[in-house]
């Protein structure tokens, strides 16, 4: 009997001393039409959200370090340059909808790549089904919580891939492509943000949130596919990639540097070598990162 993995975004975003599911809310959902322009697919949902764009900037000035919008900003002038398709059209749909600089919109979307303490798990059940579960922890989680959506991102009507964001936020940190695979990303404590966008700038890396997105859209994709493009494409920044698939043992744990993968742990039932993956901010196999 085929297992059905589903994920469980716990987007447990606490705020200092906020317990996760303090002050708990649903996200909002919203379909973007991968069929349209890439500068209009977000513009409905920046709508519902402009008000909150001046607190939105605030914060990251305040959480951010203090040089980063003046590199954002020459990131954001030569956009077509250093940004990806369609990502870069779609930065500049937002940019416009909410009327902030390009820069502005940069700085939203690499705020994942240099600050954030996340968790995912996944494990199997006796019958076979693959669970996914994933928080996700900022500083700044308090304001994040009013902005968070679920995207169902379709074509031709139908549902490719859905993922939890926040609004201005063309990356995913966790999406799940329907009876294929699910993913997250976490942080990993190794690089300083300068380094990381370094890479990125410098060395054709991308952008790990737009790697996951890539991944989910690809026609035809299986688990382990998923598990070898996740692994061995260059990235801005060192992270964890937890994937889920549909069938047993299928779930994996990725330690990513930034040109490849320094390690995958896979779920081994069979062999009795793990029941659960659960990965946080530090390498796989220490206490603090991986519970088995």
């Amino acid at each position: 009997m085929q297992a059905v993995a589903f994920l469980f975004s716990l987007v447990c975003l606490h705020f200092l001393q906020d317990a996760c599911g303090h002050d708990a809310q649903v996200a909002k959902r919203y379909t973007v039409n991968l069929d349209v322009e890439p500068e209009k697919r977000w513009v409905h949902v920046a709508k519902d959200y402009t008000a909150f764009i001046p607190e939105l900037r605030d914060a990251l000035l305040h959480y951010l370090p203090k040089d980063l919008l003046g590199v954002a900003e020459i990131v954001g002038a030569a956009l077509d340059s250093y940004i990806p398709q369609p990502y870069a059209r779609e930065m500049k749909g937002l940019s416009s909808a909410f009327n902030i600089s390009l820069g502005e919109t940069v700085l939203l979307n690499i705020a994942y790549d240099i600050s954030a303490f996340c968790t995912s798990i996944v494990a199997q059940t006796e019958n076979g089904t693959i669970i996914h579960g994933r928080n996700l922890d900022y500083s700044m989680a308090s304001f994040l919580r009013n902005i968070t959506v679920v995207v169902d991102f379709q074509s031709k009507g139908k549902t490719v891939y859905t993922g939890t964001t926040y609004v201005g936020y063309v990356g995913l940190l966790t999406g799940q492509r329907p009876n294929t695979f699910t993913v997250s990303l976490d942080e990993r404590n190794k690089g300083a943000w300068w380094m990381n966008l370094i890479a990125a700038v410098a060395e054709g890396a991308r952008f790990t949130s737009f790697l996951l997105r890539d991944t989910l859209a690809q026609d035809g994709i299986t688990f382990s596919a998923a598990v070898s493009k996740l692994a061995n494409t260059p990235v801005i920044a060192p992270s964890y990639l937890t994937v889920g698939g549909v069938g047993p043992n299928e779930g994996a744990v990725i330690t990513r540097g930034r040109t490849h993968a320094v390690d995958v742990w896979y779920l081994n039932v069979s062999d009795n070598r793990y029941s659960f993956d659960l990965s946080s901010n530090t390498m796989p196999g220490t206490p603090s990162s991986l519970i088995n």
